[in-house]
């Protein structure tokens, strides 16, 4: 006996092979997580902009009378491709029912906010149109946060414990 067994110098290679392709799945595995991740927290921080910067306009917005040619006014609501492009992105990495509840009916509200806000009857409903949707973008927002911007306290204009806003301080 002089060396390796035959049988042993057969199976080696085919070991070889196997924990290659297993170690080389198990990166591409992880990687393409990463890459997912990755591209939430883009989605994430798309919505959270948008939201956050839709509802600081609506509720400026409402404060400004008259109303007349609100319906033509864009950025009274969340751009539709944008929450239309990424809606399936979000449910799928939400996994908390209630979160992912609130912010589809931030964004779903929020596309549709002007309409909302227009039907209204009077001024008084319309400012009360206003501030559920408002609130209701705020909210979703807010749930975003965490996957847009995992190492920052949320912003103080989404906070709901931060007090009262400037737009919401009566003079």
């Amino acid at each position: 006996m002089d060396g390796l067994d035959p049988t042993l110098g057969a199976i080696l290679p085919l070991v070889g092979v196997v924990f290659g392709v297993l170690g080389s799945g198990i990166v591409q595995w992880r990687l393409r997580r990463r890459d997912e991740r990755l591209e939430f927290r883009a989605v994430a921080r798309l919505l959270v902009e948008e939201l956050s910067s839709t509802a600081e306009y609506v509720e400026g917005r409402m404060e400004q009378p008259p109303y007349a040619g609100i319906t033509e006014d864009a950025a009274m609501s969340v751009r539709r491709q944008l929450w239309e492009d990424h809606e399936v992105a979000v449910a799928r990495h939400v996994d908390d029912g209630d979160a992912w509840r609130t912010i589809s009916r931030g964004c779903t509200n929020g596309v549709v906010a002007v309409w909302g806000i227009a039907s209204a009857i009077d001024r008084d409903g319309m400012r009360k149109a206003a501030v559920r949707v408002v609130e209701q973008m705020r909210a979703a927002a807010l749930e975003l946060w965490p996957y847009a911007y995992p190492d920052q306290a949320p912003d103080v204009g989404l906070r709901t414990d931060a007090g009262p806003r400037p737009a919401d301080v009566v003079e």
